[in-house]
């Protein structure tokens, strides 16, 4: 499962379990971060590197943006699909740098199932009811903004990488967070998007109640619904069109030297956006139902 996730992750995700011997390779532990923030140098020198830019405060904000999207994807992925769970606990959760974007690892690739699960009583996997499943995706799969300056409260275990690479990017540079939650929040929105062809209008029901319980998430996107080409529906669950999200925060990347613009930024014409967003999810449905038939 983890390499069917990681090949959605555009190279951010390891598709194989890392092991104990990590740090030997360059990954950094993200639990260590909360105690030792400037272990985040490694990947903020080689973000200099890629975007040729000396502006510290813009780097540490693209290692967190790199790192949250594709955490917070990797807990939602799952869940949305098949009713699993990554462990993407702090200590589970190793950072390197890559070539063209930051890599997520995990040191094991153990999962939650829910009790009718086929995996359930493998090793390394634990059985919960829906109601604590979803508990777990929003505290150890996503976790909680603090204050800056403080780490993520409670049991290593139960800290969310998430909060963790935010906290830690907190005490690198002096920024607000909102920003860099929004990341989290549009992942969760655009994973909807994309498995809405394999689950139906349940990523949309899903993805309502993870924003109704995480208020703070939703107030950083705008969720815009577009029907889908009739030419284009075939086979699989449908529904009534494809819901993705628009950021409602600025990432940052456009301040850097190429002066990019993410294709969700709030700073561009709105309705070219939508068009190009638009057309973009309608032809990934399409590739995807294309990938399934």
């Amino acid at each position: 499962m983890l390499a069917a996730i990681a090949a959605t992750a555009h190279d951010r995700l390891a598709p194989r379990p890392i092991g104990d011997a990590a740090e030997v390779d360059g990954w950094v532990g993200v639990i260590d971060l909360l105690a030792d923030p400037g272990r985040l140098e490694p990947l903020i020198v080689a973000a200099e590197q890629r975007f040729r830019s000396a502006d510290r405060s813009l780097l540490v904000a693209q290692v967190a943006r790199e790192a949250v999207a594709a955490l917070a994807a990797a807990a939602v992925e799952p869940w949305l699909r098949q009713r699993r769970l990554l462990d993407l606990s702090a200590p589970n959760v190793l950072l390197r740098p890559g070539a063209v974007t930051g890599i997520v690892g995990l040191r094991r690739a153990t999962l939650t199932v829910l009790t009718d699960d086929p995996l359930a009583g493998h090793p390394d996997v634990q059985v919960v009811d829906e109601e604590e499943m979803f508990r777990r995706l929003l505290r150890a799969g996503i976790g909680r903004a603090v204050p800056a300056g403080s780490a993520p409260p409670g049991r290593p275990g139960r800290i969310a990488a998430v909060a963790a690479v935010i906290a830690a990017a907190r005490q690198v540079i002096r920024c607000g967070d909102r920003h860099l939650w929004g990341t989290a929040a549009l992942a969760a929105a655009t994973t909807a998007g994309r498995v809405g062809h394999a689950v139906g209008p349940r990523a949309d029901r899903d993805l309502a109640r993870l924003l109704a319980a995480r208020r703070d998430l939703a107030r950083t996107i705008e969720l815009v619904t577009v029907p889908e080409d009739p030419a284009d529906v075939g086979p699989g669950p449908t529904g009534t069109g494809i819901t993705f999200a628009v950021r409602l925060t600025c990432c940052l990347l456009y301040k850097l030297p190429d002066g990019r613009m993410c294709g969700t930024c709030c700073l561009g014409d709105r309705a070219a956006q939508l068009d190009r967003l638009a057309d973009w999810f309608r032809r990934e449905r399409r590739r995807l139902r294309g990938a399934t038939t």
